[in-house]
C-alpha cells in the first residue's frame, strides 16, 4: 500500500471515531442521569399527640394486667379468709345458743345450805313451771354432841322420783333418823349439832337430758363423777318438806 493509500485509511479511522464520539455524547445529554431528590422537612407534630405515641401502652397494657390478677388473687383470698372467721364465730354462736338452751331448765333448779354448825337445813327448790324428774339427793350429815365429841358422818341419799314445779323441799336434819347399814334400828339426832356437807342433786330435765347440780355449779355427769361416800351409816328420812318456791320462773345458777 502506497504512502497516500495509507493517509486516506487514518482519515477515514479519524472521522469513525469522532462520529461515535459525537453519538455518544448525545446519549448522555438525552438521557441524564436521576438526580435524588431534596429531602422534605417534617411536617411539625402536635407535642400532646407527640409524646402519647411514644408510650408503651403495650407494655403499661401488660403490666396492669399482671397488677390486676395479683390484686384479686389478694382480694379473693381476704374475703375467703374474713368469710370463713364469720362462718366460725356464727357457728360458735349457734353452739353457744344452744348450750344456753339446753341448761335453760336446769339452771332454775338450785340447792344451798342455810344455818350454822348448830344446825344446818337443806333447801332444794325448783323454780321452773316444769317439773324435774329422776330426783336423787346426795348428802352427809355429822352431828357433834354437847360435850364436843363427833359422832359418825351419816351419808343420805334420798330417791325423790320429781320435784313438783315451783317447789322448794327442805331437809331439817333434827327431824332426821339414821342406821346402820345392815341394821333395822334408827336413830335421832334430836340432841345433837348437825353439819351438812357433799351435798349433790341428780336429775333429768324437760329435754331429757341429765344434770348433777352442786351448790355453785352445774355439771353433766361426766362432768361430776360418781358420788361414792359410803361410812356404813346411811338416813332413815323422814321426806323433806315441801313448800311453794319463791319468784318462780326465775333464772337460778348456771355456772
Amino acid at each position: 500500500m502506497t504512502s497516500g493509500q495509507q493517509r486516506q485509511v487514518r482519515l477515514r479511522l479519524a472521522r469513525r471515531r469522532t462520529a461515535s464520539g459525537r453519538v455518544r455524547a448525545r446519549v448522555r445529554e438525552e438521557s441524564p442521569e436521576p438526580q435524588p431528590e431534596p429531602l422534605r422537612e417534617p411536617e411539625p407534630q402536635d407535642a400532646q399527640t407527640s409524646w402519647w405515641r411514644r408510650v408503651p401502652w403495650v407494655t403499661i397494657g401488660a403490666v396492669a394486667t399482671v397488677l390486676g390478677g395479683i390484686g384479686s388473687v389478694i382480694f379473693t383470698g381476704v374475703a375467703t379468709y374474713y368469710g370463713a372467721e364469720t362462718a366460725q364465730d356464727q357457728l360458735e354462736q349457734s353452739r353457744q345458743e344452744a348450750a344456753r338452751e339446753s341448761r335453760s331448765h336446769a339452771s332454775l333448779v338450785t340447792l344451798w345450805v342455810e344455818g350454822y354448825s348448830g344446825g344446818h337445813t337443806l333447801h332444794i327448790m325448783n323454780r321452773s313451771p316444769d317439773p324435774v324428774n329422776e330426783v336423787v339427793a346426795n348428802f352427809t350429815l355429822q352431828a357433834s354432841a354437847r360435850d364436843g365429841s363427833w359422832g359418825e358422818v351419816i351419808v343420805f341419799k334420798e330417791w325423790l322420783r320429781a320435784i313438783p314445779p315451783c317447789t322448794e323441799l327442805i331437809y331439817n336434819p333434827s327431824t332426821m333418823r339414821y342406821r346402820k347399814d345392815g341394821d333395822e334400828k334408827v336413830w335421832g339426832l334430836a340432841d345433837a349439832w348437825r353439819i351438812i356437807n357433799n351435798q349433790r342433786l341428780a336429775f333429768t330435765d324437760r329435754y331429757g337430758n341429765k344434770w348433777v347440780r352442786l351448790q355453785s355449779h352445774l355439771l353433766s355427769p361426766a362432768e361430776a363423777g360418781p358420788w361414792e361416800i359410803d361410812t356404813g351409816w346411811l338416813g332413815a328420812g323422814p321426806p323433806p318438806t315441801a313448800k311453794k318456791a319463791s319468784h318462780c320462773g326465775e333464772g337460778g345458777k348456771s355456772s
